[in-house]
């Protein structure tokens, strides 16, 4: 769903998840976090070995990629959260590549892709 970000499994499947997070830190130590949560019906729990962390260098552009292959139930609903130390330090970006035309081929700040069958 693009307004909210859930993502809903209409059938049982595995799949492999690309989650992709363009970051920059504008100072030194900082991280960015994220981990996904499952609906079980009765409210949003987050999934106990879902979590990963990346420390950032400060002032360099940062492509972050965690690729997964994961198990997903019919009707199942996932959702993600990607944050950082402090905000103001750390910016997700979107970058166009260069020597392309202007506004043709990006770097997205956050990619989530699912491919199975």
């Amino acid at each position: 769903n693009t307004s909210t970000g859930v993502f809903t499994f209409l059938r049982q499947c595995e799949v492999t998840l690309a989650l992709t997070v363009n970051a920059v830190s504008s100072a030194a130590g900082q991280r960015v976090y994220q981990y996904a949560e499952r609906n079980t019906g009765s409210g949003w729990v987050p999934i106990a070995n879902s979590g990963k962390e990346f420390q950032l260098t400060n002032g360099q552009h940062t492509q972050i990629v965690n690729a997964q292959t994961i198990s997903r139930l019919a009707g199942e609903q996932i959702r993600y959260f990607i944050y950082s130390d402090n905000s103001d330090k750390v910016t997700l970006i979107t970058e166009t590549l260069p020597n392309v035309s202007s506004g043709t081929v990006y770097v997205p700040a956050i990619r989530i892709q699912y491919a199975g069958r």
